[in-house]
């Protein structure tokens, strides 16, 4: 019965956002409750079996908590030690954990405390006079414990009691260990963790050996009270005072007929220290607070209360010390069951809201009638503490049940599967998703069930009204054959690049056909034809979950050539031979002349760009003027790339699009000795951006010359590819004027200059990599002006220092924000005399949907680029960057997924559809491993073309947007 009566319950309080949470050990029923505190009665959260390894059930005494691990002291099979659960969440009702391994300590454990700094345990445990003790038990580099490590034996001070044992344990801020001893009434110290030193006996006013503490003191309701009646609990309040708790029971040294008891001791008295020695406790010390019929335990402060368990009364209790009442939150505190308190890290329940439900129909997915199948659906969660998260899809004919373990906190994406039974009619269908976590929330969100109802015949036989011609916009109409088997409203779209059509129609029974009309906007010169796309969700097609599709073949007329071939003069003309002389440079095309002789006042127009003087002999009145289109005409080659309205010209004046990577040179230890240029060209790259610095920062890299710069230009363009250098000290830094204080002085020293006006010719230069704030400034217009200014400035230094090539300029907030380009743009394109600015936006896009500012951009006819095209995206978290954070891709190999669906591949087709450059990032020497093109070793071979890697494959071979079929290289060097 001794024995029994100091194996009890502890529980132990979590702060939370939906409340706090409190785990209570039964120690007959070998259980851990959990409750939830938020509501009174409190509420049963979970009931865990407590079993050790080799799945044997273990009678606990107390629990304690350390970040996502749990410590259960025990006596029962065995009084030795305690069990150590790793990995422990509660999400949906269950309590899991991922180890468990037993701690022996030879003695039976009663409470524990941990040090939530570093980990560390002090156990109290032991029974009879020669196993009281407290065990200090460090955690090693792996986060195990063993056993061992005695802290302190107890002193030999003894009062002759049949029961002997300690009861609680408690640690405060400074690293003082309290002890109370329910065999001779008494708290003991050892202060600052100094584990040779003997401890501090606080003892009843009675005589030096007293320890019997018969004196009579008063508790609050002015009666005679007991100071010690088998101490137990121990807790530290908000002001440094020590609250212990009175079991009481038949087994106490001095009963009290007040019933147990909580009591406080002063933080003036509890701070002495008397090594060896002992403090007196007055009445002016201590202040009792009784409970009849009490026999208190373990306890707990949360916040301003004080959270007691009560065997005695069968309860546990809310205790406010304020006005000294007691209040019961209805929970069972049945015997045996005594114990410690401890208050744990909120981590063991996942915190979260349900912010949004979408169903972004990936892949084309779809769902039909009489089709069992699966959606995949994506839930936006707000995360304040990491764990597992279990969330619950339902709607009528649709249910689904996910749980994923989230590392971070902040607005995370989970996608689950939700199920269709194949059930009900055609229609619109609303799923709610929420979690058995309470608080967590629900979203809805409504998925749209088709019926299949007729099919496309062959497409490719289909008739069109009319033919389109090459570059001339149009529209005509296109019949398609069908077979309709039930009558029904669906919607034909087409798919095309250059065409667009749609019909919404009620199909008859037994139609066979659909006229659409469709129209050609021409965007691409160069295309010569298109295979169009017409889908329909009503259509049965041979996948059930897909929509079915058929295909026409349009061949574009060639357009009318607005220079026919060269039309001779008349053969008596003289002329006719000097006008295509082989040695002229350059012939007359589109000669519309039919005679050789013009009378006063005529024009002969040639569809002019040039006039042209011909040779002496042709027959012409005065005042005849003669013009023709020339071809190959030997234009002065202009002294820089430059800017016309969105498109940027090379130096021979033809347009050029950017179709290459970024290669992070100086991030590339091999680089002065080597570089990549060599293998990035063979990509069939026609740019390439170079990251530089002004201050590296590693003093232990290779050291870098201006020599090595001029070196590195000079090798692009032996290799045709455009250099973009850039500046990469400043990434992400909020404020943008850090350009002109920090980063203009290199641009503008003239050994710098020198070399970039050596390479004026094909040189882009990039003055600084994504600073600035707007968006993640609430778009302030005072963090836009801060941006504008700053560059504004910046262009006016680099112009002063006559340096005319195109400046890109990155957007702010880290590069992502497209915004700033269409707010502020046009106003410092304006400021630059040369006109010749071209921006840069960085598609890190997990979380922003960018597709309004895009088309803005794109509509405002604003010169931009995409700097930066990758397939991974990183996130700052805690102060650090997590590399790979989140897959920008379409896959799952990083932990997060956008918030938005946003990937790359559809953005690169944009691009390629409107005439946009763009660069990937990047070639190499990359810190999110998934994100190199190539192979990233730590030592040579790396970064070799013959090393692309999956992304690297896609970027250069993809057949719609891939390098090697878009790129085009400039002639100009």
């Amino acid at each position: 019965m001794k024995k029994i009566f100091l194996l009890s319950f502890n529980f132990l309080l979590l702060n939370f956002c939906f409340g706090q949470k409190l785990a209570v050990p039964y120690y007959s029923a070998s259980q851990i409750k959990v409750y939830d505190l938020a509501t009174n009665p409190a509420t049963l959260l979970t009931t865990f079996n407590v079993v050790g390894p080799s799945n044997i059930s273990y009678k606990p005494n107390c629990v304690a908590f350390y970040n996502n691990e749990m410590f259960v002291g025990y006596d029962e099979p065995t009084s030795d030690g305690f069990l150590h659960y790793k990995g422990v969440l509660i999400s949906g009702g269950t309590l899991t954990y991922t180890s468990v391994t037993k701690v022996a300590t030879s003695r039976v454990t009663t409470e524990i405390v941990v040090n939530q700094t570093n980990g560390t345990l002090y156990v109290a445990c032991g029974f009879g006079e020669t196993k009281r003790r407290v065990v200090k038990i460090q955690r090693d580099g792996s986060g195990n414990y063993s056993g061992g490590g005695i802290f302190q034996n107890m002193p030999t001070l003894k009062n002759n009691q049949s029961y002997t044992g300690i009861g609680g344990i408690t640690r405060n801020a400074a690293g003082d260990v309290y002890v109370t001893d329910l065999s001779d009434n008494r708290i003991l110290k050892w202060a600052t963790d100094n584990t040779l030193a003997s401890p501090t006996q606080f003892l009843c006013s009675t005589a030096v050996n007293s320890v019997a503490c018969t004196d009579a003191f008063l508790n609050t309701d002015n009666q005679s009270a007991k100071l010690f009646s088998l101490p137990e609990g121990l807790v530290f309040d908000a002001n440094g005072n020590l609250w212990y708790a009175n079991n009481n029971d038949s087994y106490s040294p001095t009963p009290d007929s007040a019933g147990g008891s909580l009591v406080r001791l002063t933080s003036a008295l509890i701070n002495q220290n008397s090594p060896r020695g002992q403090v007196t406790i007055t009445s002016a010390n201590a202040t009792i607070y009784s409970k009849t019929s009490a026999k208190f335990g373990g306890l707990a402060r949360i916040g301003n209360f004080i959270y007691a368990n009560d065997q005695g009364n069968g309860k546990v209790w809310k205790f406010n010390p304020s006005d000294g009442s007691f209040t019961d939150i209805g929970i069972s505190a049945t015997y045996p069951g005594n114990g410690q308190c401890a208050e744990v890290s909120a981590s063991i329940f996942p915190a979260f809201t349900i912010t949004q439900c979408a169903y972004p129909n990936f892949g084309g997915t779809i769902v039909r009638l009489g089709n069992q199948t699966s959606i995949s659906i994506r839930v936006t969660l707000d995360i304040a503490t990491a764990g597992s998260i279990t969330l619950n899809a339902s709607g009528t004919n649709f249910s689904g049940t996910a749980t994923q373990n989230f590392a971070n906190t902040g607005v995370q994406n989970m996608f689950m599967n939700v199920d269709y039974n194949g059930q009900g009619v055609a229609g619109t269908r609303t799923i709610t998703v929420s979690s058995p976590s309470l608080g967590a929330g629900t979203c809805s969100f409504t998925v749209p069930v088709y019926d299949g109802f007729f099919t496309f015949g062959d497409c490719e036989n289909s008739t069109l009204s009319g033919t389109f011609t090459q570059g001339v916009a149009a529209t005509q109409s296109i019949t398609i054959p069908i077979t309709v088997t039930k009558v029904g409203t669906t919607t034909i779209n087409l798919i095309s690049s250059e065409f667009s059509g749609s019909l919404t129609a009620t199909l008859a029974l037994n139609q066979t056909s659909v006229t659409i009309p469709i129209t050609y906007t021409p965007n691409n010169p160069n295309s010569t034809g298109e295979t169009l796309t017409f889908a329909s969700n009503e259509a049965i097609g041979a996948y059930p979950t897909l929509p079915a599709f058929c295909y026409k073949s349009i061949t574009l007329n060639p357009a009318p050539s607005n220079c026919p071939e060269l039309l001779t003069l008349p053969q008596d003309d003289p002329t006719s031979a000097t006008i295509n002389n082989g040695s002229r440079t350059f012939k007359a095309k589109g000669i519309l002349a039919t005679n050789a002789i013009t009378n006063a006042g005529t024009n002969v127009v040639y569809t002019a760009e040039k006039n042209i003087l011909l040779s002496t002999g042709f027959k012409a009145d005065a005042g005849t003027v003669f013009s023709a289109k020339i071809e190959n005409c030997p234009q002065s080659q202009a002294a820089t790339m430059y800017m016309q309205g969105k498109d940027l010209y090379d130096a021979n004046r033809q347009k050029f699009i950017i179709r290459g990577v970024n290669y992070p040179v100086m991030d590339d230890w091999g680089f002065p000795a080597n570089d990549l240029i060599t293998e990035i060209e063979k990509s069939g790259a026609n740019a390439v951006r170079l990251q530089w610095y002004k201050t590296y920062g590693n003093p232990t890299r290779p050291a870098v010359s201006n020599t090595d710069l001029d070196n590195l230009l000079t090798k692009c363009k032996t290799n045709q590819m455009i250099p973009v250098l850039e500046l990469h000290d400043l990434t992400c830094a909020e404020d943008a004027n850090l350009i002109n204080t920090q980063l203009i002085s290199w641009w503008t020293d003239p050994a710098i200059v020198t070399i970039l006006n050596k390479h004026k010719k094909y040189l882009i230069i990039n003055l600084a990599n994504e600073v600035g704030r707007y968006r993640w400034a609430g778009y302030s217009i005072a963090s836009l002006n801060n941006w504008k200014n700053a560059y504004k400035a910046a262009i006016t230094s680099i112009r002063n220092a006559n340096l005319k090539m195109p400046i890109m300029i990155d957007s702010p907030d880290c590069g992502t924000d497209l915004k700033a380009v269409v707010d502020a743009g046009q106003e410092i394109i304006d400021h630059d005399p040369e006109h010749n600015i071209l921006f840069s936006v960085h598609a890190y896009w997990a979380g922003y949907n960018a597709n309004t500012d895009l088309t803005n951009a794109i509509n405002a006819n604003l010169p931009f680029i995409v700097g930066e095209v990758a397939n991974k995206q990183d996130e700052s978290v805690n102060g650090a960057t997590s590399y790979c954070h989140y897959n920008i891709d379409g896959t799952n190999d990083a932990p997060n997924n956008p918030t938005n669906g946003f990937q790359y591949q559809n953005l690169l087709t944009t691009l390629k559809t409107n005439n946009i450059g763009w660069l990937a990032w990047a070639w190499v020497r990359d810190g999110c491993s998934a994100r190199n093109m190539t192979n990233n070793n730590q030592v040579a071979p790396y970064g070799g073309y013959n090393t692309l890697t999956t992304f690297g494959q896609n970027i250069v071979n993809n057949a719609t947007y891939g390098i090697k079929n878009t790129a085009i290289r400039s002639t100009g060097f």
